[in-house]
């Protein structure tokens, strides 16, 4: 849905501007100002959904946050195909931004309740999600118009948010609330391997601070009882996570995405392509979305440091044919196709490599037990980046020239390669909790000591759940 939502505003935008009162459906003619609040109040609004989906996820549920981020999708469409004037869109605007960032939650529900054989390469389909949604949506409009496309986009965001109520709910955060049993059964209904189900528990209460030592219902080794950690204490353990995450935000927006993703008209009309502007960007979309396919199969069988390095390596040497044909530009040419093989081969590896690597990584290195609030101050600090970079992107570009501008995406590529070899840890084939532990070695309050947990003694014991004084045996 936050593809769909992102895309039809852009083509809102275009209809409501056009003076064919028919194409507009009664709605006013709209002028720049306005078009421009229409535009913005998703990023506007999107930190409020973060917030409120990080709120939700830690009191009420990860299946909570998931169903309560589609119900504003649901309301908001419908208040789409029944809008009577501007102030209506900008209200539909705002319940889609918030959303859209209550919508961040899916990451943390995907990365727990997935093994840890295949949770990169369920992650590395919420960026094909995504482009889905935007090929979706364009289909839907150019077929049948934005009010029309609005009615069968609200059918479908009611059928998303009716199935969410299907979904289990997460075992992670079942056993941090004390419903053990309910962890149990939840993993009894998607795995099959009662070995595994039992480990799995086990690697989940190690997760568990909090409760993992009250009252000896969750304690393994119940004898010690280190203090109790706050939400505060353990964001501030969780610093070097953010602070890592945040980093390779801000080289992932500077490499290039966000100016071509917000702008991506305008960036092919800055080229000297035998393409028009709008035709280039549709390919770009395209393309975009075609290379969202390959990139599960590449997480799902290759360690994601390596994927990180060479796709940003070769994404920069993409841009490089960008840089070097705008460099050699003359009047004279008029099929200058090498900028556009170099935005094009920029689209597939970015794609592949960073964009579905960055949407995974929070959920995987954030704590679980703060991965709410964790996640929800994460993806503000990206949201506040994108606000500066697309609000300085224009003034910028006619300060320093495009020349400049390519150099710079060019580099921070090949910054993000240096960053994914020196820096960055790998989580393929570990669990949450195996990753805190080895890379992070008890900063996180998520990662007790390991004094405090025998899990191998605890293996070799007949394994108890006691749970409200009654006994259930994994």
């Amino acid at each position: 849905m936050c593809g769909c939502a992102r895309t039809f505003v852009s083509y809102l935008v275009a209809h409501l501007s056009r003076e064919n009162e028919e194409q507009r459906h009664g709605i006013q003619l709209i002028n720049t100002e306005q078009a421009s609040w229409l535009c913005s109040l998703s990023p506007l609004t999107n930190p409020i959904g973060y917030l409120l989906g990080g709120f939700v996820m830690d009191v009420f549920g990860r299946k909570c946050s998931v169903t309560g981020a589609l119900f504003p999708f649901v309301v908001g469409w419908a208040i789409i195909f029944k809008a009577k004037n501007l102030n209506d869109l900008y209200v539909a605007g705002i319940l889609h931004g918030i959303a859209s960032g209550m919508s961040m939650t899916a990451s943390a529900y995907i990365s727990e309740i997935s093994s840890s054989q295949y949770r990169g390469f369920f992650l590395s389909i919420l960026p094909f999600s995504y482009m889905l949604g935007t090929v979706i949506c364009s289909a839907l409009i150019c077929l049948f118009g934005w009010l029309q496309g609005a009615a069968y986009l609200f059918a479908l965001s009611m059928i998303m948010w009716v199935s969410a109520f299907l979904i289990p709910e997460s075992p992670y955060w079942l056993v941090l609330k004390g419903c053990t049993n309910a962890a149990v059964k939840v993993l009894e209904s998607i795995r099959e391997d009662s070995d595994v189900i039992k480990d799995e528990i086990l690697d989940i209460k190690k997760c568990a601070p909090r409760k993992y030592y009250c009252n000896n219902v969750f304690s393994i080794e119940p004898h010690t009882k280190p203090p109790k950690a706050s939400t505060l204490k353990a964001l501030w353990d969780a610093r070097k996570q953010i602070t890592m995450l945040t980093a390779l935000a801000i080289l992932h927006k500077f490499t290039g995405f966000t100016p071509l993703a917000q702008y991506t008209v305008h960036f092919f009309q800055e080229l000297h392509t035998p393409l028009d502007s709008e035709t280039a960007s549709f390919v770009h979309t395209m393309v975009c979305f075609a290379s969202t396919f390959t990139g599960p199969y590449f997480i799902h069988n290759f360690d994601k440091r390596p994927i990180l390095c060479v796709t940003s390596v070769i994404a920069g040497l993409s841009m490089s044919l960008v840089l070097v044909s705008e460099f050699n530009y003359t009047e004279k040419q008029e099929n200058n196709w090498l900028a556009l093989v170099g935005v094009y081969g920029y689209d597939v590896f970015i794609t592949i490599g960073i964009t579905s690597i960055l949407v995974m990584l929070p959920a995987e290195l954030l704590p679980t037990e703060i991965s709410g609030i964790s996640c929800a101050i994460f993806s503000i600090l990206c949201s506040v980046i994108t606000t500066v970079i697309v609000k300085t992107y224009l003034s910028l570009l006619a300060i320093i020239g495009l020349f400049n501008m390519l150099s710079t995406f060019v580099i921070c590529c090949f910054i993000v390669a240096i960053f994914s070899v020196t820096i960055l840890p790998e989580t393929r084939g570990k669990t949450l909790t195996e990753i805190q532990e080895k890379y992070f070695n008890g900063d996180s309050a998520s990662a007790p000591a390991a004094a405090d947990c025998d899990v191998t003694t605890a293996k070799n014991k007949a394994l108890q759940i006691t749970t409200n004084n009654a006994i259930l045996p994994v």
